[in-house]
């Protein structure tokens, strides 16, 4: 039921029989802008200004030439390295990789880093290997740099509606080397760069194991169960000092804390029998429960000044008014289902399925928390027909 609009089905790679093999790779890559948005150049902006504003000319050209918009971009490159070790035998496969990749975004001071670990095997028991059991299991480690491009912005835009904005004649910095500040108003993109430091910090661990053992030729019952453990931090700060030197609100800083815990049960008996020469049925009856556990938590600052050090290393600087604290725990959510599917295949050319689950979730009434949901469905394969 809450794939009704499709589903996608991802096989990760598994081991494979033999001695140990080692397989590694390397990329490179780079990424630009596929287009620019476009603006009127420092001569075009001086046309315009004597053409639409004569009047206006002198206060509004300040004899600089730059592209805000070149300022705040880049080429950005990207890096991408996997090793992987498989080998085993036909009772027991296994695999082992780690991946790392570093890519550069194309606002300046974005990045992205991630790094994978994963054991995986697949393994085979008694002479008859009626028994077997799979596992999976998988670490990520992703930290993020993030450009100041935020939609929830005020009145003086996020850093891209800044350089698009930007007075194409006024130089960004000064002579003496320091960033130029015009108003309140006007933000100068490359001081909201410099003002936002916000890092994020996020370890994912999935972890599974699938026992399974087959009972009787065509029968197999099989158990599933998959823990998904994600656990985030992210810490920012904004100076405002070096948006507005006039601001008395200062500095401002947070840290955040998330955590999700994500359990998932399933048992399956499947029954797949070629019971004819010419008639097929494949039947399959399960019960499945899942659990959703989400909790965050965080802390914030105002009042800071510039001291060469990070806001959020010393949010207790600040007076306890100008301190929030926040917590949140979201409800119970549990989602239970029973479900059974039997398909027919006559000649590999008619082929009919009929489906029928009964789901469950605590997020509705004592009275209405379960529901049914049939399907059906008809295929015929014209092309194994004589004609």
């Amino acid at each position: 039921s809450r794939g009704a609009n499709g589903v996608v089905i991802i096989n990760t790679k598994s081991g494979t029989t033999g001695a140990p093999r080692v397989t590694a790779s390397a990329s490179l890559g780079f990424s630009n802008l596929l287009h620019k948005p476009e603006v009127l150049s420092a001569d075009e902006f001086r046309e315009a200004l004597s053409f639409y504003t004569p009047n206006d000319a002198a206060n509004a050209d300040f004899g600089g030439d730059v592209d805000a918009f070149d300022e705040i971009t880049r080429v950005a490159p990207t890096q991408n390295h996997n090793v992987a070790i498989t080998g085993g035998t036909e009772s027991g496969r296994y695999r082992l990789s780690l991946g790392y990749l570093n890519q550069d975004g194309i606002v300046k001071n974005s990045n992205l880093e991630i790094l994978t670990a994963n054991r995986s095997g697949k393994f085979q028991f008694l002479e008859s290997k009626r028994l077997r059991l799979d596992f999976n299991l998988l670490y990520t480690q992703t930290k993020e740099q993030i450009a100041p491009i935020d939609v929830n912005v005020g009145f003086e835009g996020n850093v891209i509606a800044q350089a698009l904005n930007w007075n194409p004649t006024q130089p960004l910095r000064q002579s003496n080397g320091e960033l130029t500040w015009i108003s309140s108003n006007r933000v100068n993109p490359l001081a909201s760069l410099q003002a936002f430091d916000d890092r994020a910090n996020v370890g994912t661990v999935i972890a599974s194991i699938s026992p399974s053992v087959q009972i009787i030729d065509g029968l197999e019952y099989k158990l599933s169960y998959s823990l998904t453990r994600q656990t985030g931090t992210r810490q920012g700060m904004y100076d405002r000092l070096l948006i507005d030197p006039t601001n008395s609100a200062r500095g401002m800083a947070f840290i955040g804390n998330n955590q999700n815990t994500d359990h998932q049960l399933t048992h399956t008996l499947n029954y797949n029998k070629q019971l004819t020469q010419n008639f097929n049925l494949n039947a399959l009856v399960g019960y499945e429960y899942l659990n959703y556990d989400s909790r965050w938590n965080s802390v914030s600052g105002t009042g800071f000044t510039n001291q060469g050090l990070a806001f959020y290393d010393y949010l207790g600087y600040t007076s306890s008014a100008g301190r929030s604290i926040n917590s949140n725990r979201s409800p119970v959510n549990e989602l239970q289902s029973f479900f059974v599917r039997a398909g027919f295949n006559w000649m590999d050319k008619y082929l009919l399925t009929g489906t029928v689950r009964r789901d469950g979730s605590t997020k509705f009434g004592e009275n209405n928390k379960y529901a049914n949901f049939p399907s059906v469905a008809f295929a015929w394969n014209i092309f194994n027909e004589d004609f």
